[in-house]
């Protein structure tokens, strides 16, 4: 995961809980970025911004410290599993709150259905997560196992991004 990442600028890794903390801070070591932990309410011990998001049993709601990110930041979102995205739609939401310069979101491990495809998925967060001006285009697909990029102000908004994975190539 460190290297789909190290020449990306990125500044600021948020952990999604709990288990995202894990991998979130050994990549934050190796590329030299600082770590913000998204945790349950009443966890975090400063003053907190919150996103709630409704799950398939209730709402819950997941927030990070106030000062974590700024607007020059490069931020990396990652959490172990992706299953309905209602979580990483939701700290994606949060982040979003700061204004960085953009968002990269990964998962390690990408539950399946026959009803729930990569491409499924990728589709779903991107539409929850209305990436950059709601436009798909913006969004850059890294693999791994389904990352993807919100990106603001960069003067490329509007062009087409080339992926290459393992032989295989693609424009977003």
């Amino acid at each position: 995961m460190v290297e789909l990442y190290k020449d990306k600028g990125v500044t600021k890794i948020v952990g999604i809980e709990s288990r995202g903390f894990v991998m979130s801070s050994a990549v934050a070591t190796r590329l030299g970025a600082g770590i913000v932990l998204c945790r349950k309410p009443g966890k975090l011990p400063c003053e907190t911004i919150q996103e709630s998001y409704q799950k398939e049993y209730g709402v819950d709601t997941i927030e990070i410290h106030k000062d974590a990110i700024n607007e020059n930041d490069v931020v990396l979102l990652h959490d172990d599993l992706l299953a309905t995205g209602g979580t990483m739609k939701a700290a994606c939401d949060l982040v979003k709150k700061f204004n960085p310069k953009k968002v990269y979101c990964n998962f390690i491990i990408e539950l399946h259905s026959e009803f729930l495809t990569v491409e499924t998925c990728l589709i779903r967060i991107l539409r929850l997560a209305h990436c950059s001006n709601s436009n798909q285009q913006d969004c850059v697909r890294t693999f791994s196992s389904l990352p993807f990029l919100y990106g603001r102000g960069n003067g490329n908004e509007n062009k087409k991004k080339r992926v290459t994975h393992k032989g295989h190539s693609s424009f977003l």
